[in-house]
């Protein structure tokens, strides 16, 4: 329906000047009897008997312009009406979004239907709200200029460049973020993991990132995060493209292990023998098919992944077998991503495991509502700090089932541990100091003393029984 509209608004005003030229110019009409007749074309109800092939296209032109108006119209109508029966149910959910993303998102919500802006009938109505324009300070307006008649309803923000973990603290609003790049970031790294080339084969992996931009931060700050695999794996990452204050910050960026950061002058394009042998390449720019046919004139089973937002269908019909794309919105943005992700729940378990620990205390049968209230407890920084710690215990669980000692899994949580807080701008000091994102524990496993290491594994068996029920 939102084509039709388009193209409704677009082409209406062509049956009318057709018809001028027709009516008035080849016609000999009178000018204002022409701008009758042009007008009552749109009726298609002529008011004049002229005809030549001018009038005949715009009769045709005005015709389907009514139809896709009279088609827009009733669609707005059933849009209505399906809100209203939607939202019967306890779990309706109304979707805010100009875009096709936005679109799909309500069609993967159970009582999900989409709505261009808020009304009476959907802040009374649905149970959830998700807010997320094309326009990321659009989609923020919106939200603000409504706060106050969502109250006491769970909202759900879309951000793109904006780092939620700066934003003002939301928690007695219910009010939650999501971050498409974040999502995108995470969802390529369980797809593309190195887990196998590292944990199985033991290969030490080279893996480059052309085009620095936010696409590229998001990609590597989760990759740099997540791929800990081995305490003796040796990963090295090639940047191109950085802006001088991106390269003075990965260049002191701590790997906390053999893992090491190469920052690259000039372009990539000058460097290609150097992209011939790596493990992979990851190209960020959007639907880049210059930069992949030039990558594909190397080698062309040389491994590419590269973003676009939608799908392309590059990776389906060049003769290519290692390239694959990656950052489909529509595939990104789901239900499950935005506001019922499992990912969450074992963030929640994560640092409810760390209270017990920190109180000494086993975990109670009835666990649920004390553990959101000690989530709803949390800043964004914190929340995502667990968040991320339970985007990396897939790995840790499976090199468990390996044997591989829990004293080693210790030391590569704090790896992993250190590495979050490193790249979101963390440096050690003696004395904690969140404003200034200073912390004592900033500093090699081996200085840790042994409570402190201990706090790196799961304390209480019912919540690791929980979190391995979500694997």
């Amino acid at each position: 329906m939102q084509l039709i509209e388009k193209y409704v608004k677009r082409f209406f005003w062509v049956p009318f000047v057709l018809g001028m030229v027709g009516y008035w110019m080849v016609g000999d009409l009178p000018f204002v009897e022409s701008i009758y007749a042009s007008g009552t074309l749109y009726f298609v109800n002529p008011v004049e008997d002229l005809s030549n092939p001018w009038i005949l296209l715009s009769k045709l032109l005005a015709m389907l312009v009514t139809t896709g108006f009279l088609l827009s119209a009733l669609g707005h109508v059933l849009s209505r009406f399906r809100g209203v029966w939607i939202n019967q149910f306890t779990d309706s959910v109304c979707v805010y979004s100009d875009q096709p993303s936005g679109e799909a998102l309500a069609a993967s919500v159970k009582h999900g239907y989409l709505a261009g802006d808020l009304s009476p009938q959907t802040t009374a109505g649905a149970h959830d709200h998700i807010f997320f324009y094309s326009d990321e300070k659009e989609t923020l307006q919106r939200y603000l200029e409504q706060a106050g008649a969502l109250e006491g309803r769970r909202v759900y923000i879309g951000l793109k460049a904006m780092d939620p973990a700066l934003l003002r603290d939301t928690r007695k609003l219910d009010v939650h973020y999501f971050h498409t790049l974040e999502i995108t970031a995470r969802t390529y790294w369980k797809q593309y993991s190195f887990y196998q080339e590292i944990a199985d084969e033991g290969r030490e992996i080279s893996v480059a990132f052309l085009n620095w931009n936010e696409v590229g931060e998001a990609v590597f700050k989760y990759g740099f995060m997540n791929n800990v695999y081995a305490l003796s794996q040796k990963v090295t990452c090639h940047i191109w493209g950085c802006t001088p204050t991106a390269a003075a910050f990965l260049s002191g960026l701590k790997t906390w292990n053999r893992d090491r950061i190469v920052i690259h002058d000039g372009d990539w394009r000058e460097s290609t023998e150097e992209l011939r042998d790596m493990d992979r390449v990851i190209l960020t720019e959007e639907a880049p098919l210059s930069s992949i046919q030039t990558l594909l004139y190397l080698d062309k089973n040389l491994p590419i992944h590269f973003y676009s937002a939608s799908r392309t269908g590059y990776a389906e019909l060049m003769d290519a077998p290692n390239l694959k794309e990656f950052g489909n919105l529509e595939e990104v943005l789901t239900d499950d991503n935005v506001r019922r992700e499992v990912l969450y729940r074992q963030a929640k378990l994560f640092h409810y495991d760390y209270v017990l620990h920190s109180e000494n205390r086993s975990c109670p049968s009835d666990f649920e509502q004390e553990m959101e209230t000690a989530w709803r407890a949390l800043d964004g920084m914190k929340r995502s700090s667990n968040t991320a710690r339970a985007d990396h215990y897939w790995i840790e669980e499976k090199l468990r089932e390996k044997g591989i000692p829990e004293e080693e899994l210790w030391e590569m949580e704090h790896i992993r541990w250190c590495r979050f807080h490193s790249v979101n701008h963390w440096s050690y000091a003696p004395e904690r100091d969140n404003s200034r994102r200073r912390h004592p524990l900033l500093v090699p496993y081996s200085q840790l003393d042994k409570k402190e290491k201990g706090k790196d594994g799961i304390y209480d068996e019912t919540i690791r029984n929980e979190i391995a029920k979500l694997l």
